[in-house]
Parts: structure tokens; C-alpha cells; sequence
């Protein structure tokens, strides 16, 4: 199900399907194709952008109440391309070594707990799997019989099988954690996440990974916009900010803002969020209206470290300093192609890909 693949140039040649994983599938690459297009495309995305300065830069040391740790927002106008020698600067304010890596997610948005199938489940692959699940049911296999047909219709099998596949999936994610982390290497996420963040959140809330948490949105996202709640905390950060230095890195005292936007008991705005929190949603796409309200949509993946804030400027002629233009949205929500970085120009990109239905299912 968890299948790493480092590659610089994005190509999905060494991919390769096996019984377990549906790396291979037409459908999955297709997908696969889809996610990689900005990237891809970076160079002719935007080819009138000129590349930022330090100068150009503002900062806002915060806090996120109900999230651990000081995190940091670096503000760059829509108009600039952020280089790797602005990056190495960035670093140097920081005190961070530059990565020596990145990795990113690829998946659906179906919750962790649900992504089995019924294929899935009667594949060989898994069939280690399904004995341990029903050893520990107490289900007996009939002698010279095959038990997978009778696991699709056994709901109470189905609910353990989930839970204790996302209970493997959480332990390869939070080994690949440890080892980014001894490495010096840094998960990037853009404003789409996947279940790599997902499930890396668990290790972070225990306390378990310090691994570098790197996030690269436009501030002005339209799924932002749309959210008061969201874009008073994004009016506060840059409200708050200061033209970037080693010294207000230094010297300025972190910004504290509220978590409302995160907690189930004052955020109601998507019904299943509200009665669940993240322990359930029932969405796996972005375009299906479930998702509509709910904050892994609203904000970008708060649990970063770094936040990479492009913003598009207020023209207003003679105005001794520009501002947001709070007005503007980008033209789709999470749009990915309004974000002028490409890791894979600063260091290698590793990709995790994480099986979803949609592996198995041909739509």
C-alpha cells in the first residue's frame, strides 16, 4: 500500500505493479500524471515571473493554539519565483540546514481508515494480513475452503482490517519520518494534501517526529477566501509580519493564533467534521461536495513548520508600502499552479505513494 519512489525529473518509470500495492494500474498512473502536471509545468507556468529577493521577502514568527511548536510564515508576492538561493538565505535566518531531500504525498483523500476494498482484501497480497485479522477474531478457516468471499460480506472483519491497516500504514509513515528527520530531509506539502500528511499528523500530535514540515501556498487560495474564519488568520499573519531579517527572525515574539478553525466543537461548517472531527469523513475527491467546508480545505496543512505564503499585491499608485489585495482569490480552490516554487530545483523529490480505492476500481 506505501510505496516510496525518489526521482528528480518526476518520471514514473520504475514504478512497478505488485500484488499489494496497484502501483502499475492504468488508472492510478493516469492519476498519478495529474497530481505531478504543476510541477511539471513549472517552468512555463508562469514565464513572465522574475525571481525574489530577500529584500522582497516579509516574515511572522506564530504559534497555533492546540498545535505544537513556532512555526514560520515567509511572504512572497505572486509576481516572484522563489530560487534556491532565497531558500539557502531563508535557511540561514532560520538556522536550518537546506534539505537535503524532499518528500511529497500521492493519494486520494479517502480517510485512512477506509482504504481497503473488497478487491483488495481477497488479493494474495493481502491474504497475511486478512489471517491475522481473523486469528484474532477467532474466525476459523474451513479446511480446503476459501474464506475470501464470506470476509467481503463480514462487516465486523471489513471494520478490523481497516483499522488495522491504518495502524501499519501509520507505523511505515512514521519510520519514514524518523529517517527524513536523521537525514536532513524535509516533507513538502502544496495546498492539496494527501495521506502522507494525514497520517504523519498522528506522529507529530504524539510527539513522535521532528521531522522539517515545509508548506508552499498562495495566501489568497479561493478555498481560503471563502472561509472568514480563514482569512482573518491569514489577514492577522501578514498584519503582524516585517520585511525579513536575520534579526526579526532572532528577536520577534511568535504571533499567537487561535485553533477554532480545527476544533470540531467550533467549527461547524462541515457537518461531518463537526460530528467526527478527523477521525471520519466520507469524501476521497476534491470535487465532492462533503468536502465542502472542511478545514483540511480551508487552511494550509497547519502542522508545517515553514510556510511559504505567496500573496498578490494592492496596486495603489503612490502608497509608500504595497499591501494585500484582499479582494483577489485564486481563479480554482487549492489551485497549485498559483504557487511559484518548484521543489526539484532545490533539492531531490521523493514521492510516497499511499493505495486509495481508486488504485483498485477503475472509474
Amino acid at each position: 500500500m506505501v510505496k516510496f519512489q525518489p526521482t528528480r525529473n518526476f518520471s514514473l518509470t520504475g514504478i512497478s505493479e505488485d500484488s499489494s500495492a496497484g502501483i502499475g494500474n492504468a488508472t492510478f498512473n493516469e492519476e498519478v500524471k495529474q497530481k505531478l502536471k504543476s510541477s511539471q509545468t513549472f517552468d512555463t507556468a508562469q514565464p513572465s515571473a522574475k525571481f525574489a529577493r530577500f529584500a522582497d521577502l516579509r516574515y511572522t514568527k506564530f504559534a497555533i493554539n492546540g498545535f505544537p511548536g513556532e512555526k514560520h510564515a515567509v511572504f512572497v508576492p505572486d509576481n516572484l519565483t522563489l530560487s534556491q538561493q532565497v531558500l539557502e538565505q531563508i535557511c540561514g535566518a532560520l538556522e536550518k540546514e537546506m534539505p537535503s531531500m524532499f518528500l511529497t504525498g500521492v493519494s486520494s483523500l479517502c480517510h485512512p481508515t477506509k482504504l481497503s476494498t473488497s478487491q483488495l482484501r481477497k488479493c494474495p497480497g493481502f491474504s497475511p494480513l486478512m489471517n491475522d485479522v481473523r486469528n484474532s477474531l477467532g474466525i476459523k478457516q474451513k479446511g480446503g475452503t476459501d474464506n475470501r468471499d464470506s470476509d467481503v460480506s463480514n462487516k465486523k472483519l471489513v471494520e478490523v482490517v481497516d483499522h488495522y491497516l491504518e495502524k501499519k500504514l501509520a507505523s511505515s509513515i512514521g519510520g519514514i519520518a524518523t529517517a527524513a528527520y536523521r537525514t536532513n530531509v524535509w516533507t513538502f506539502s502544496g495546498p492539496q494534501i494527501s495521506n502522507f500528511e494525514v497520517l504523519l499528523q498522528q506522529h507529530i500530535e504524539n510527539g513522535e517526529t521532528d521531522a522539517f514540515r515545509m508548506v508552499a501556498v498562495h495566501m489568497q487560495d479561493k478555498s481560503y477566501m471563502e472561509s472568514t474564519t480563514a482569512k482573518q488568520l491569514m489577514k492577522d499573519l501578514f498584519d503582524n509580519s516585517q520585511v525579513m531579517s536575520n534579526e526579526v527572525v532572532d528577536y520577534s515574539q511568535p504571533l499567537l493564533l487561535q485553533g477554532d478553525l480545527w476544533d470540531p466543537t467550533i467549527n461547524k461548517a462541515n457537518p461531518e467534521f463537526a460530528e467526527h472531527g478527523y477521525e471520519f469523513w466520507s469524501f476521497d475527491s476534491l470535487d465532492q461536495k462533503m468536502i465542502n467546508g472542511h478545514p483540511i480545505t480551508q487552511w494550509p496543512w497547519p502542522h508545517a513548520d515553514l510556510f511559504v505564503l505567496f500573496y498578490r499585491e494592492e496596486n495603489i499608485t503612490g502608497a509608500a508600502q504595497a499591501d494585500v489585495d484582499w479582494e483577489f482569490s485564486t481563479r480554482t480552490r487549492l489551485d497549485e499552479e498559483a504557487v511559484l516554487f518548484a521543489p526539484e530545483s532545490v533539492a531531490p523529490v521523493g514521492f510516497v505513494f499511499i493505495g486509495a480505492p481508486y488504485c483498485w476500481q477503475p472509474q
